[in-house]
């Protein structure tokens, strides 16, 4: 007759102790992908919501291209970019705007005076969606793809290795429990 409350433990020896390691390394590495596939999916809601509110279509000239300047710094050095933003002049309602775009390209996308669809919301203009600019769709879709592709493979990778230490009977039954069938 088995004892049928059997509860799995692990044996003892280091073994078991690096078992129990590489279980939670793996664990909190399912982790990183999972922030790359939440960040993504939350800039492309971002975006999706500016697009949803950014109906109302305007030519708009660029009045000028600001330099937008970057600066990394490290232990050893820092190391600084500098990329433009377009200027957007622009009318609506009868009222003029001046709207400095929240992306920039190196070189310059646009010559000073030439004129550029965008997309404005009609109860706050100084919104504005750039269907040219698809660079930051691009980077979320990017970043998404990225964490749902790495979630998968560390999902695999850790049930393969929690499958592993079964098969390789580093979990067993509980020693100090009695086995029924033996007496």
């Amino acid at each position: 007759m088995n004892n049928t409350n059997e509860k799995p433990m692990l044996k003892s020896g280091s073994g078991c102790v690096t078992a129990l390691l590489l279980v939670f390394v793996l664990g909190s590495l399912t982790l990183v992908p999972l922030v790359f596939l939440g960040v993504g999916c939350f800039f492309s809601h971002e975006m999706k919501k500016v697009k949803d509110v950014c109906t109302i279509s305007v030519t708009a000239v660029v009045e000028e291209n600001v330099t937008v300047t970057n600066t990394r710094r490290s232990t050893h050095s820092h190391t600084t970019s500098r990329s433009y933003a377009p200027v957007y002049k622009f009318e609506y309602n009868g009222k003029k705007y001046r709207v400095q775009s929240s992306s920039s390209s190196k070189p310059a996308k646009y010559e000073i005076g030439e004129e550029v669809g965008i997309m404005i919301n009609s109860d706050d203009p100084t919104q504005i969606y750039e269907p040219d600019n698809t660079a930051g769709e691009k980077f979320a879709f990017i970043i998404t793809i990225v964490g749902a592709v790495g979630s998968v493979i560390m999902v695999i990778i850790f049930i393969s290795v929690v499958l592993g230490l079964r098969k390789a009977k580093i979990i067993v039954k509980n020693p100090n429990e009695t086995d029924m069938s033996q007496l």
